[in-house]
C-alpha cells in the first residue's frame, strides 16, 4: 500500500513564507505609466475589459501588432484559449516592470 509520512510543519511554513514574498513582490512591483495625458501617473492600459483598444472585429479580437502599442505595453494574446475566448476575453494585460529609480529620488519614476 501507500505509506503516508508525518507532516512537515517546517517545510509547510516555508511554502508559505516564500508565497507570501512571491506575492508581494510581484504585487508591489512598479510597472511604467502612461503619460498620454501629461500625467505619468495613470496605469497604462493594454487591454481595456480584455479586448485590443482599436479592435474593428465585430467581438473585439484581433491579431495583436506590437508595432503599434507603446515599448512597454505586451498584451497577452488568448484569443485561441478557449476558455477566455468563451468569456469573450481575446488578450490579457501585460506592462513590464519598471527597471529601478531614477537616483532613488522621490517622486515620479516616469
Amino acid at each position: 500500500g501507500i505509506s503516508e509520512e508525518p507532516p512537515r510543519e517546517d517545510l509547510t511554513l516555508l511554502v508559505m513564507q516564500w508565497g507570501q514574498f512571491l506575492d508581494h513582490d510581484l504585487t508591489h512591483t512598479p510597472e511604467y505609466a502612461s503619460d498620454d495625458d501629461g500625467d505619468s501617473t495613470n496605469p497604462m492600459e493594454c487591454c481595456e475589459f480584455g479586448r485590443m483598444h482599436d479592435s474593428t472585429v465585430e467581438d473585439n479580437c484581433r491579431p495583436i501588432n506590437v508595432s503599434t502599442l507603446d515599448d512597454n505595453c505586451r498584451p497577452i494574446d488568448v484569443s485561441n484559449d478557449p476558455i477566455f475566448r468563451g468569456a469573450g476575453r481575446c488578450c490579457m494585460h501585460f506592462v513590464r516592470s519598471l527597471v529601478a529609480s531614477k537616483g532613488c529620488l522621490t517622486g515620479s519614476l516616469g
